[in-house]
């Protein structure tokens, strides 16, 4: 996470079945000095429901950005490590980079949220070809699925 400047990592996206996430927003004003640990998290108000698109990026998904709808503001249910419950508000871009966390926990990421047009090359990037066949394997399965609940 830190070696690619990414703000978060979850468990599922290196190979542990937790519902577990980390996520350093490095500039001090966050809970936790900007660091946080969210265990078993649950979104519990969104605040009027307003979405707003944002652009985002993923460390499984390399080199390529894409506007993401989120709730602007949260509040999230989640366990500390002692196994006592918080309750934390996030607005802005700490609230999207918990939900972009908690995606990865639900087995999800932000490709899922977003038509297959709204992805982008990151500029000037080099794509691999691990990066090409993440996206089209998931913009191919995304298609399917848009086919099958326009079939519902």
């Amino acid at each position: 996470m830190y070696g690619t400047l990414g703000v978060g990592l979850a468990a599922p996206q290196v190979g542990i079945p937790w519902r577990l996430s980390v996520i350093d927003m490095q500039d001090g004003k966050l809970v936790n000095d900007g660091k946080l640990i969210l265990i078993n998290p649950e979104i519990v108000e969104t605040y009027a429901g307003e979405t707003k698109p944002g652009t985002e990026s993923c460390l499984s998904i390399p080199f390529y950005t894409a506007k993401v709808p989120r709730f602007q503001k949260i509040k999230v249910k989640n366990h500390r490590l002692d196994n006592t419950e918080e309750y934390i508000e996030a607005e802005d871009f700490f609230a999207r980079v918990i939900q972009h966390e908690m995606d990865h926990l639900n087995g999800q990421v932000y490709l899922d949220r977003i038509t297959n047009t709204d992805i982008q090359p990151e500029p000037g990037a080099h794509i691999t070809s691990y990066a090409r066949r993440a996206v089209s394997k998931l913009m191919v399965h995304n298609t399917i699925k848009e086919v099958l609940e326009g079939m519902a």
